[in-house]
């Protein structure tokens, strides 16, 4: 039989829901994440469809695709058949995979196995149902056959970004040698003030959380950083413009976030908490597949900074990794923060296409 492509309408839950057994079979794919299981792209799907703004300005549609009546592909897609863009939030109208814009660090299609036919296949299929659409591809990591094929395609990308992650070596000795001097006088620096002032340093790491006090606690630390880092003093309009970013930003954290469901639904979880004198002052929160955590956030109570808590916290969580040998990376994805860089993490550069 040829190659057939439906198109799904995702207007009910019940519809995402029955694709979950072949799309957790093309989840294993070895070049899937996280970000292209079944469970992640449902709370994306939710976090959408709690959006009074998506569902009156775009559709949520999966492309799956069959060889001889099996499922090899899927592919979902944001319909943005309108406008919403703003300079705080919103999308331009056009096409984008399930993802963009969120807490999605690598998008692609779910797959084991795809072909440069199939793919042709799948950009036709689009194309002809959205003619008047482009295709925005975002976050597509350099290693990925959807990259090698855009390329093979002469298609160019139109912006690049980095991710980076930090690769555990055969021993932590070997891990420390990568580490500059510099960066580990730092980090005796940050115990010795803490051992100068008495100050307890603790540090635990935790799977799928549902006490209700920590998760208000991590929301709060979360949203207090991220006023500190989009707050802009510099005229009365740049306060404004601040004021806005920062509203709309705290009204999705409390009412729709996608980490924080996340946290209590993935069994995937990876919660690592900084405690000073047993009161928590930051955390990393990622998820895992296979071998590696993908770490999603990174914060920390500003009046805490003198004390390096989060650049110790991470330091220490990746010594930890190296005693269980089931962890192969921690991958602090998106962004070229210096950190990273100084734990010794590589880059991977990440690229948007559009069709």
């Amino acid at each position: 039989m040829p190659i057939s492509i439906e198109r799904v309408r995702i207007n009910d839950a019940q519809k995402f829901a029955k694709l979950k057994t072949d799309w957790e079979h093309l989840q294993e794919g070895l070049e899937m994440t996280v970000y292209q299981t079944y469970d992640w792209n449902w709370l994306l799907y939710q976090e959408w469809k709690k959006s009074f703004l998506n569902k009156i300005s775009s559709e949520v549609n999966v492309y799956v695709v069959q060889d001889n009546s099996i499922v090899v592909a899927i592919l979902p897609i944001i319909v943005q058949r309108y406008k919403t863009k703003t300079k705080w939030f919103g999308r331009d109208k056009g096409l984008y995979l399930l993802g963009h814009g969120s807490y999605s660090d690598y998008l692609n299609l779910v797959y084991c196995d795809i072909s440069d036919m199939i793919m042709d296949k799948i950009i036709e299929k689009i194309c002809n149902d959205y003619p008047n659409l482009h295709l925005i591809i975002s976050d597509v990591r350099e290693d990925v056959f959807l990259c090698f094929y855009l390329k093979r395609k002469g298609i160019i990308p139109i912006k690049e970004s980095v991710a980076v992650s930090v690769k555990m070596l055969e021993t932590v000795s070997q891990y420390d040698a990568c580490i500059s001097k510099n960066t580990r006088q730092n980090l005796r620096t940050a115990s010795n003030r803490m051992r100068k002032e008495n100050i307890n340093y603790e540090l635990s790491v935790l799977g799928e959380i549902h006490e209700t006090e920590l998760l208000y606690e991590l929301r709060r630390i979360h949203i207090n950083r991220m006023k500190i880092k989009n707050m802009k003093d510099m005229d009365l309009l740049h306060k404004i413009s601040s004021y806005i970013r920062i509203s709309t930003r705290i009204y999705k954290e409390i009412n729709n976030n996608i980490i924080y469901s996340s946290m209590q639904m993935m069994s995937n979880s990876c919660l690592v908490i900084v405690k000073l004198n047993s009161k928590i002052i930051g955390y990393l929160y990622g998820l895992r597949d296979r071998k590696t955590i993908r770490i999603m956030q990174n914060c920390f109570i500003d009046e805490y900074k003198f004390y390096s808590p989060l650049f110790r916290g991470a330091y220490d969580f990746i010594l930890q990794c190296y005693e269980n040998k089931e962890i192969e990376e921690v991958d602090f994805t998106r962004g070229n923060e210096d950190y990273k860089y100084k734990l010794a993490g590589t880059e991977i550069k990440l690229y948007e296409y559009i069709i």
